[in-house]
């Protein structure tokens, strides 16, 4: 009777590839988990511009005035950013009270969920309405686009973060003329704003 030989991993052989993997499991965990929250947090922010971009041009196109305002619900308006936003056209336009709140006859053109809770997002600038004070800024529970396509939020920023901080932070100003301007990175390689002020997630 011959007797084949069984080629196989001895154990020593079965223990190095087994270390190799997880070598090379632990260096790309880390770099898989990055990649995703750069992807989440990029598409909250493109959600975010994309609205205000929505917003500055159907202004011009419906020579109308359009908001983009945090949300409370579906249907409302509210003050906290992180719980989504709504796009819609102001066509009740009375009152400077009644702008920035969702009226019978306005018109709902878009709205957004709430971010995950390891994203933040809030919007800071020049008064036009104000719904709280943080240290040297006053947060802002809407922007409203005019016909001419100027925005009542001057020299406003969005800043949205998650839980890396300022190093993966985005951010959006928003000009008198209503233009949308994405913050860059400097020299520092921290992220600034438009009017070169280092972005800042300690608040958010």
């Amino acid at each position: 009777m011959s007797i084949k030989k069984s080629n196989g991993f001895t154990l020593i052989e079965l223990m190095v590839s087994l270390a190799v993997v997880l070598i090379l499991v632990g260096l790309g965990v880390p770099s898989f988990v990055s990649a995703m929250k750069n992807s989440q947090l990029s598409a909250d922010f493109s959600d975010l511009t994309r609205s205000l971009y929505l917003a500055r041009s159907e202004a011009v196109k419906r020579t109308t005035r359009v908001v983009v305002c945090a949300r409370a619900n579906d249907t409302t308006c509210g003050a906290d950013w992180n719980q989504g936003w709504i796009v819609f056209v102001d066509n009740d336009q009375g009152s400077p009270a009644t702008t920035g709140v969702i009226n019978g006859t306005d018109e709902i053109l878009r709205f957004f969920p709430p971010l995950d809770t390891k994203r933040k997002v809030t919007a800071e600038g020049s008064p036009w309405q104000t719904v709280s004070s943080t240290s040297n800024s006053e947060v802002q529970s809407f922007v409203q686009y005019r016909p001419d396509g100027s925005s009542s939020l001057s020299g406003g920023t969005f800043v949205m973060c998650d839980d890396r901080g300022e190093a993966h932070a985005r951010s959006v100003n928003i000009m008198l003329t209503g233009d949308i301007r994405k913050g860059r990175k400097k020299g520092s390689n921290k992220l600034q704003d438009v009017n070169g002020v280092d972005v800042d997630c300690a608040d958010i």
